[in-house]
């Protein structure tokens, strides 16, 4: 007869589970996500994929280990005892170039995986049939680079945001709307696919004053992703005087390319 002396209860402390903005879609390979308590990075841990999903997992985190180790006699479930969540700082980079870099601050342990949404690099390959907005935001006046702003572009239906990088450029992939426009008569005969064409509106939130960096004392990569996604809306600057929004035309198989100057909020 087989006696169960003992039961060794594991839990991962903290687990990431990144989302692609455009697509919507886990990304798991090529990443590089690391955690550290908040004010030491010496203590650093880097995270595994999952084998069976995109998750990206920290198996030990310093000063966690109650909480992930736990033993419990014969074949009884173990339990972990109460503790308060600790803080730490959590980065996501991409060195296959598609992602701009994260960091945010997050608590471990935690029950549930954190979800992290991960945006277009400038650089980054265009997914087949998704239409393209890139181009650069710089703050007005001065013309310096609009770094880590949030730009939202809009079909009328939907919204699709991304995030300019430190040199203030920007790349925005989105499905064109689902009903193509009516081809009778617009656009002319002979014309074919090429000339459909639909409004869309721009947007920028870019308010530096609120951007907060998670390792202190000097910011060092990005800011602290919840910061960004803080800032309160710019007013574009064009030939008619500020304005809360731009208003464009996306035509279908064209890349839009914008050069937007924005008053911060």
């Amino acid at each position: 007869m087989t006696v169960m002396l003992e039961t060794l209860g594991y839990r991962a402390p903290l687990v990431l589970h990144c989302v692609d903005s455009a697509t919507g879609a886990d990304v798991g390979d090529g990443l590089v996500a690391a955690a550290w308590p908040q004010g030491d990075p010496t203590a650093a841990r880097t995270a595994k994929r999952s084998l069976v999903s995109a998750l990206l997992g920290f198996g030990m985190l310093p000063g966690l280990r109650t909480q992930e180790l736990a033993l419990a006699p014969g074949a009884t479930l173990p339990g972990w005892p109460a503790a308060a969540p600790q803080p730490f700082v959590v980065t996501v980079a991409d060195p296959l170039g598609r992602y701009l870099p994260e960091a945010m601050r997050a608590t471990a342990p935690v029950a549930a995986p954190l979800e992290v949404t991960l945006y277009s690099a400038p650089a980054r390959p265009r997914p087949p049939g998704w239409a393209t907005v890139y181009g650069e935001v710089h703050s007005s006046p001065g013309a310096r680079a609009a770094a880590w702003a949030l730009v939202t572009v809009s079909d009328g239906t939907t919204s699709h945001q991304s995030v300019s990088d430190e040199a203030g450029r920007f790349l925005v992939y989105l499905p064109y709307p689902e009903a193509l426009p009516a081809l009778a008569g617009s656009p002319p005969a002979g014309g074919g696919i090429g000339l459909v064409s639909w409004p869309i509106t721009i947007t920028v939130n870019y308010q530096p004053a609120v951007l907060t960096w998670p390792a202190n004392p000097a910011p060092a990569g990005p800011p602290d992703i919840a910061s960004i996604r803080a800032q309160n809306q710019a007013q574009i600057v064009t030939g008619g005087g500020p304005q809360p929004s731009h208003q464009d035309t996306l035509a279908f198989g064209t890349p839009l390319l914008l050069l937007l100057n924005v008053m911060p909020a």
